[in-house]
């Protein structure tokens, strides 16, 4: 299975085109999202990560930079993230 891989810039067209990518893919396992480029999140980002993560199959992140830990406790979504349950 390939590996999503997050750009440095994870804007609304970022958003877009991953929200794109997503609803092309098929299967029964969650899909690897390598978080580890990420420079800077936006809000829609988070938005898409969070709606694929919900739905199934899922998403599992394999890697996470600072930065996009940061984003996720500024949205108060660690716990989500780290645990696997659905917000």
């Amino acid at each position: 299975m390939a590996v999503i891989e997050l750009p440095r810039l994870c804007d609304r067209a970022a958003a877009l085109a991953l929200k794109g990518d997503l609803a092309d893919t098929t299967g029964s396992e969650a899909l690897p999202v390598d978080a580890g480029s990420v420079e800077r999140m936006s809000m829609a980002m988070l938005q898409v990560l969070l709606a694929a993560h919900r739905n199934e199959p899922g998403i599992v992140l394999t890697a996470r930079s600072p930065e996009f830990d940061r984003a996720l406790a500024i949205s108060g979504l660690t716990e989500t993230f780290n645990t696997g349950a659905a917000a």
